[in-house]
């Protein structure tokens, strides 16, 4: 079996989420909870809970927060000796606010010192990339992380798979997607980094192949409700796949979840359609509950 590592940030999830419509200028009833959450820690608990041999390379606060994030990690089998522990600022808060449908109405990110995970990817990379047979890394960290990143991956040419957090890095250096093997972004950071919208399925269809001939050879753009698609530059294939009709509960870590199904099909030798639907069946499952992450294999098979 492939094991991957996973290079990213913790976060603690603060989510309120209204009964009724949100309304900015005005008091909003409703339920507030916290949960462990950040991408990369969702995709490394995501990838252990589809059966993939994951280590995940991060930095995390020595208080309780931080001793219970890494529990539940090491309970779901995630490898965790690549984390590294600080007193403060190790981790960060994200602040969400959803409405009574579930979806995001608008979020605040506190973010962690990333001068402390830039310093042991600097010191650990070598020796994680010896161990592993793909890495799978948040994209919005620094620039000096990913290019260290990209530069190890492809001198121990192994697959390089990027999840977008923000943006920040990829508005300002396009040319890192060319060195990863799957870009995966939504239908709003393909809309940015193209300049027009992409919201209907031919359209993101054709702005996942002009992505991809100048990016990562696979590239896929989630559309939400209307499900996905990508373009295969190395078969020169495309495709889309539906997503199913679902009772929606918390779409957060929707995105994060089909990334990790879709890394994990294809790590098990999957075609790209195969691996598209178990991506889409991964973010299903995350949709109909509170979870940030998976807590259990969904209904499929990667076998």
């Amino acid at each position: 079996m492939k094991k991957i590592a996973v290079i990213g940030t913790i976060f603690v999830d603060v989510k309120g989420q209204s009964f009724t419509s949100v309304h900015k200028d005005a008091k909003n009833v409703g339920k507030a909870t916290f949960s462990h959450g950040g991408v990369a820690r969702n995709v490394a608990q995501n990838l252990a809970v589809l059966g993939v041999k994951t280590s995940f390379l991060t930095t995390v606060n020595s208080d309780g927060f931080g001793k219970e994030v890494i529990d539940v990690l090491q309970q779901h089998q995630v490898e965790t000796t690549y984390a590294h522990w600080h007193k403060e600022d190790g981790m960060g808060i994200w602040v969400a606010i959803l409405d009574h449908e579930g979806d995001l109405v608008c979020s605040i990110s506190h973010q962690p010192d990333l001068g402390l995970l830039e310093k042991a990817v600097f010191e650990q990379i070598d020796k994680l990339a010896s161990e592993n047979q793909a890495i799978a890394f948040d994209l919005d960290l620094t620039y000096p992380i990913t290019e260290k990143i990209i530069q190890v991956g492809k001198h121990r040419n192994i697959p390089l798979y990027g999840v977008v957090g923000n943006l920040d890095i990829v508005k300002n250096h396009r040319d890192i997607l060319k060195d990863l093997t799957c870009f995966v972004c939504s239908e709003e950071e393909a809309s940015i980094l193209l300049g027009y919208a992409v919201d209907e399925v031919n359209t993101a269809m054709q702005a996942a192949q002009k992505l991809a001939d100048s990016g990562a050879p696979l590239t896929v753009i989630t559309l939400g409700a209307k499900g996905s698609v990508y373009y295969d530059r190395q078969t020169n294939r495309s495709g889309h796949v539906p997503a199913p009709k679902a009772k929606v509960v918390d779409t957060t870590g929707a995105g994060d979840s089909f990334f990790s199904g879709l890394v994990a099909a294809l790590l098990q030798g999957k075609s790209v359609d195969d691996a598209m639907q178990v991506g889409t069946l991964a973010a299903l499952e995350v949709i109909q509950s509170q979870e940030n992450a998976l807590i259990r294999m969904p209904a499929l098979s990667l076998s």
